[in-house]
């Protein structure tokens, strides 16, 4: 609980130039996507939400859906949710997740063995199966 805690305090204090030691790992229509370690060497990557008097219930249902998947799904080929950032005011601004430990998500490149892409995509269904068997539809699964 206590490094949850501290995670959520990190999180809070994370700007979209994330602090040092703390590398921005993207960005897009809900928000920004951190990753770093915490004070106790957890490496983890943080999710931070982009909230304002016209959130979108877009966003609101993404932020739900989330938290569901993280509080519900258990799987080796799905990332776990280990803590979730809140405003001074209560509400949620983030979700704190543990790192991807397979590595980087950018694209491989053209020279892949087959063998290889057959089992990232056996991966990527795995994880995906698990989410529809809990009624739940990613929708931002990329190439």
């Amino acid at each position: 609980l206590d490094e949850v805690r501290e995670m959520e305090r990190a999180a809070s204090r994370l700007r979209p130039a994330a602090g040092a030691g703390w590398i921005k790992l993207g960005a897009g229509g809900f928000g920004s996507v951190t990753a770093g370690v915490t004070a106790s060497a957890r490496r983890v990557a943080i999710k931070r939400f982009t909230l304002g008097p016209s959130t979108s219930t877009d966003v609101l249902r993404a932020i739900r859906q989330n938290i569901t998947v993280g509080m519900t799904c258990c799987s080796e080929n799905l990332l776990q949710l280990v803590g979730i950032a809140h405003s001074p005011a209560g509400s949620v601004t983030g979700l704190v997740w543990e790192e991807a430990t397979h590595g980087s998500l950018e694209p491989p490149g053209p020279n892949l063995p087959l063998q290889q892409v057959v089992g990232l995509l056996a991966d990527a269904a795995n994880g995906a199966a698990v989410l529809h068997d809990a009624g739940l539809v990613h929708r931002d699964i990329k190439p």
